[in-house]
């Protein structure tokens, strides 16, 4: 959504998305079951039923993928509850309620997600039952069915072929598919290079986990033990190679990819631009026009086919940056560029001379 949207019109939009079961309003959710809750010790075979009981009543079409707060009531007996031994404590109903509400036909992918959970209990007066109501962010969230792909902080992340679009569902192309994948294999590279030049410097296990988290996408990544047998699973070398497949067949498209992927730039602090240095005023960038002081690395001669989409980001574009950012504190010392390199010929600066892959990733 546009910053310019009003209100009206983002209300409108998230009103028709939960009509349809396409989104949480604003990230909130409530139902009523109208059946008793389940406690935990009841054994596999009821605990498995009560399951199904829940996930037969969910008609969302998304899942929750970030962390959520969770509130439970029961509607229960409470002459049952305090002068029988008939109900179960608190914490047992909640761990079985969790499990109907994770999965690929749940509200949420796993109950790690569940950051805070008040569960409670009211005199219902007649049958029993229970209500959830769940609070996300309101873009935390993705459309099912969602898959899972490794990446190379060694978790997994959801991803799907249908993406919420002004209150409705759109269907992802390959394009839009491989770029998604390819963004997230980007990320989490760096978040997982960041870490470990932390620690090497001195940092602790906690301080390098908080300052490579913004360097991260918001998708969250999950440990594969946390992922039910229910969502396809798609090891990174098999959907690498898929991907190299599929650029050998769409090459305009795939380099679309490359392209898109080319903008590493250092946000901050910015790089000091010295036209009497050598190499000067910034030593082998790329001219960005639309904000000059934002200038992209120029990490690899795309004329010798030096990275395509088939290479380990982890393995090339993020150690090429930390290796371009050390001979670039060099210079700004000495005014000399020690890290080698050349220019583009007269051809490849008119364009006559077409490169193997991107400049600057």
């Amino acid at each position: 959504m546009t910053d310019e949207m009003s209100f009206d019109e983002q209300l409108r939009l998230e009103r028709k998305g939960e009509d349809a079961g396409l989104n949480p309003m604003f990230g909130e959710w409530q139902h009523r079951f109208d059946f008793p809750p389940v406690p935990y010790g009841n054994g596999a075979a009821q605990r498995g039923e009560f399951r199904a009981a829940i996930q037969a009543e969910l008609k969302n079409r998304w899942l929750y993928s970030n962390e959520i707060h969770l509130e439970i009531t029961l509607h229960v007996d409470v002459q049952t509850t305090l002068e029988t031994d008939d109900a179960a404590d608190l914490d047992n109903y909640a761990k079985a309620i969790l499990d109907g509400l994770k999965g690929p036909n749940g509200i949420m992918i796993d109950d790690t997600q569940v950051q805070a959970l008040t569960i409670s209990w009211i005199d219902g007066y007649g049958p029993q039952a229970f209500t959830i109501a769940a609070k996300g962010s309101p873009d935390d969230f993705v459309l099912k069915p969602q898959e899972f792909y490794e990446m190379p902080d060694g978790l997994w992340y959801p991803h799907g072929r249908y993406l919420w679009s002004q209150g409705g569902s759109e269907p992802c192309d390959d394009f839009n598919h491989f770029a998604g994948l390819s963004i997230m294999e980007l990320m989490s590279s760096t978040k997982r290079r960041a870490r470990a030049e932390m620690r090497k410097g001195g940092a602790d296990r906690l301080r390098s986990y908080q300052q490579a988290m913004y360097l991260s996408n918001s998708a969250r990544g999950f440990h594969r033990s946390r992922i039910e047998d229910g969502f396809p699973m798609h090891a990174r070398r098999e959907w690498q190679a898929e991907r190299a497949r599929w650029a050998e067949a769409d090459s305009e498209r795939s380099t679309m990819i490359e392209e898109s992927l080319r903008g590493i730039q250092v946000l901050s602090p910015r790089l000091e631009r010295h036209p009497e240095y050598e190499e000067g005023p910034i030593p082998h960038v790329y001219v960005n026009r639309e904000e000059q002081s934002l200038p992209y690395l120029c990490l690899f001669d795309p004329f010798n086919g030096e990275w395509t989409l088939s290479d380990l980001l982890a393995e090339t574009t993020v150690p090429w940056a930390a290796r371009y950012l050390y001979f670039y504190e060099g210079w700004l010392l000495t005014g000399k560029w020690s890290g080698g390199g050349r220019h583009p010929t007269q051809e490849e600066l008119d364009g006559t001379q077409r490169p193997k892959a991107i400049a600057a990733v």
